[in-house]
């Protein structure tokens, strides 16, 4: 591998080519959209499908062509989205980590996992942001209740809603770490570190 012009520069030749951190970013992209599809589609299937089974819920559990009609959305929009993400931000990321010296799994896990906060934090700047208009109008409201519980009020989330979005923030950290791991064994890193 030839090192480039920035490598001289900075004094770091990373063990990593461009084309093997290209094919570790594109299957973390794809897990994390895998993962973020399962978070978000399956996770509440299954807690109806729990529901409306073992405890009596006379809740709406979709049909599984409906099921699968929501799965085309993600991959149609989000498998472009995770693309687009993973190479914005994880291009940078690996660069940033190498010019530390950090090239180990964990190292990967962890740069995975700020990212992950940053995708997350950024979600939830960009929908407090589009709420604001809603709150902060008298002649508009915008409510919404989960499991007999108000989450949203005025477009903003309660208490409680936070706390969703919280877990929301920290299933997305766990995500970035899973695909920060997936991106670093993809492109034969522990071979190189």
């Amino acid at each position: 591998m030839t090192p480039s012009k920035d490598d001289y520069m900075t004094g770091v030749v990373s063990q990593i080519s461009r084309w093997q951190k290209t094919r570790g970013l594109l299957a973390a992209a794809a897990v994390a959209w895998a993962l973020t599809t399962l978070v978000d589609l399956g996770w509440p299937i299954l807690r109806l499908w729990f529901a409306t089974t073992f405890l009596q819920y006379d809740g709406y559990v979709p049909p599984p062509a409906q099921v699968v009609s929501w799965i085309e959305l993600y991959a149609i929009f989000g498998l472009p989205l995770a693309l687009i993400v993973c190479f914005a931000i994880g291009f940078p990321a690996w660069r940033f980590a190498e010019k530390r010296g950090l090239a180990t799994r964990l190292d990967a896990v962890k740069v995975g996992a700020v990212v992950g906060f940053v995708v997350g934090l950024t979600g939830i700047i960009l929908r407090v942001l589009a709420a604001l208009p809603t709150a902060l109008n008298d002649n508009s409201t915008f409510e919404s209740w989960s499991w007999g519980r108000q989450v949203v009020r005025d477009g903003l989330p309660t208490p409680l809603g936070w706390v969703f979005t919280g877990i929301d923030l920290l299933a997305t950290v766990g995500i970035g770490s899973v695909a920060g791991w997936v991106a670093w064994v993809i492109a034969g890193a522990k071979r190189a570190a």
